[in-house]
């Protein structure tokens, strides 16, 4: 798909879309988290009219998942007042997004890894994108991926795999963009988020 067929969309009206999808964001509400907790950032900016995610590629040097596609994203912190504040923090620290950059728009429902680890995505919206500040330890590199894209069920793809206990399971992965491959646990967030738009299509989004 071209870029010139995804077509180009209302700021306005691809937002209250996506809030209507989402569990309502109220930062009171925003889960404290604890030790074993583990927050990521889905994150739209408009190109050309047409949005898109953020994904980054994640360090050849970090000890796990290292070479792998991920949201900008970590686990809680003593310091984080809420498993929010943690994916705020952790977006500032790998790609240079500051908080206040950053519209919140609500959140996903928690995921589990396969080792159940809880991970809380929330989803948030940037107006205005300057250089990035990529922190070369942590991140090898972002790139944007168009939403029509990654919602066209071609482009997503499910395959059995042997996890480590020796269980079978199946794996979401999706068709390379320009050279990026977007699977496993990242697969998965997104998997519910395009699962929520999907039902509301109707709606208008």
């Amino acid at each position: 798909m071209t870029w010139e067929a995804m077509g180009i969309i209302d700021p306005n009206e691809f937002l209250s879309g996506i809030r209507r999808c989402l569990n309502p964001f109220c930062e009171a509400n925003s889960p404290l988290g604890g030790q074993n907790d583990a927050a990521v950032a889905i994150l739209f900016r408009l190109i050309e009219g047409i949005p898109c995610v953020l994904f980054t590629r994640r360090s050849e040097g970090l000890r796990s998942h290292s070479g792998q596609v991920s949201f900008p994203g970590g686990n809680w912190e003593s310091g984080d007042s809420s498993l929010l504040q943690t994916a705020l923090r952790e977006t500032e620290e790998e790609v240079g997004i500051k908080r206040v950059q950053i519209q919140i728009l609500g959140s996903l429902d928690v995921e589990y890894t396969h080792r159940e680890k809880p991970v809380y995505p929330f989803v948030g919206f940037i107006s205005v994108v300057k250089d990035l500040r990529i922190n070369p330890d942590e991140v090898d590199h972002v790139f944007w991926v168009p939403f029509p894209w990654l919602l066209e069920s071609g482009n997503c793809l499910t395959r059995p795999y042997t996890r480590t206990d020796g269980n079978t399971d199946t794996e979401i992965f999706y068709l390379p963009w320009e050279g990026e491959v977007i699977w496993g646990f990242s697969a998965q967030i997104l998997d519910q988020l395009k699962r929520r738009v999907n039902s509301q299509k109707r709606t208008g989004l």
